[in-house]
This record gives C-alpha cells, structure tokens and sequence, in this order.
C-alpha cells in the first residue's frame, strides 16, 4: 500500500522578501536637518509627484549613505532616488552657499560629507537660518500636500 504523506519535508521557515521603502524626487533641493541624527544633519526636499498628480513635497531625514550619484539612504532607512536637476533657488534659500549648491549639480558627490561638514561648520559661526523645505506658492498647511501614511512626507 502507497503512503500518502508527502516525501519531501516542509521546511520549518519560509523564504522572505522585504520591501525597502523608496522615494523619487523628479525636483529636488539641500534642506538641514533640524536635529542632528547620527552626526548627520543635510537632508533633501523635493517633489515627489509627477507633473500631472497633485503636488507633493517631501523632506527627508537626514542622509547617512550614498550609493551613487542618484541613490541615497537616510536614518530612518528610505531610499531616495533623484531624479531631475536640483533646484538652485531652494538651495540657496535653505541657507546652502553656491560653492555647495555647485557641488550637487549633477547630483550627489562623492564628497558630500565632507561639503556638509564645512557648510554646518560655517553655519555654527554664521548662525544661519534653515530657510523652508516649501516651495514659494505652496504653505506647509496647503490642501495639496498629501500626507503618505506617517512617512515623513509632507
């Protein structure tokens, strides 16, 4: 008589995948983190949404790692990829110099510790402000920036 119990053992554990969590930023901008976390305090803002979605910014935590020129991690562990140019006047208004904002042009440098490092130097002497993560004709309150389920997206 055959047995009908399967041959081969179930495994006691099963293979898993993670999701990382990922953001694309098709604008993008330098803000500073208003706390320090990890020693790291430069952080991205941008737009998260394409031309013909409701407008939505998002700020990041401060960034810890750089994968390449367009990938980044930040300390609460979302990927962020760039996408797209970064906006010089946001830059600048976020108390950034146009030494730094030169050396993001086409992306994030390979040096981007060391650049953020000099920037909250000087800012410590200067006492600069941290400028706005908003852009000029959008409010932190405007119905058009969509919260993402308690991510840090505005």
């Amino acid at each position: 008589m055959l047995d009908s119990t399967p041959s081969a053992a179930i495994p006691s554990h099963t293979d898993s995948s993670s999701f990382q969590r990922t953001v694309s930023l098709y604008e993008w901008w330098l803000v500073k983190a208003k706390t320090d976390s990890q020693g790291k305090r430069l952080a991205v803002a941008g737009v998260s949404s394409r031309k013909h979605e409701a407008l939505r910014i998002f700020v990041s935590a401060p960034v810890i790692k750089r994968y390449d020129l367009f990938s980044l991690a930040t300390v609460d562990g979302i990927c962020i990829l760039l996408s797209g140019f970064i906006n010089e006047q946001r830059t600048l208004e976020n108390g950034f110099t146009a030494q730094v904002f030169s050396h993001f042009l086409f992306g994030f440098p390979l040096d981007w510790e060391s650049c953020a490092l000099d920037c909250f130097r000087e800012e410590s002497s200067t006492g600069s402000d941290f400028g706005s993560a908003f852009p000029d004709d959008v409010s932190a309150t405007s119905p058009e920036i969509i919260p993402d389920n308690g991510n840090e997206c505005l």
